[in-house]
């Protein structure tokens, strides 16, 4: 008979101080940056329109042809991942059952 054990004290000593080193991290890099200066509603869309401005759009027939292979793609590798999936099963059937 297999009994679970518990953990050893000196693991839980571990990642207690572990965790606690962690926190005490987080705390002082969030104390060293004043988040209220950058995180206010108007730096944010200010942000986000210079960023959009900077973007350089794909035209339309580079937009169809994108979407055209990201569908293509998707497709093929959907029916790859399915017949490695049909083979996986009929070989654990095999396994399981003894015959197909």
């Amino acid at each position: 008979e297999s009994t679970i054990q518990p953990p050893n004290k000196i693991w839980i000593w571990i990642s207690h101080n572990l965790a606690v080193i962690g926190i005490q991290l987080s705390i002082r890099v969030s104390n060293r940056v004043n988040v209220s200066k950058f995180f206010t509603p108007s730096n944010y869309f200010k942000a986000t329109m210079a960023e959009m401005r900077q973007v350089t759009w794909p035209t339309q027939k580079q937009a169809f042809l994108y979407t055209f292979l990201v569908i293509l793609i998707s497709v093929f590798v959907a029916l790859f991942l399915g017949a490695f999936d049909y083979l996986f099963s009929l070989g654990i059937d095999a396994i399981v059952n003894g015959g197909f």
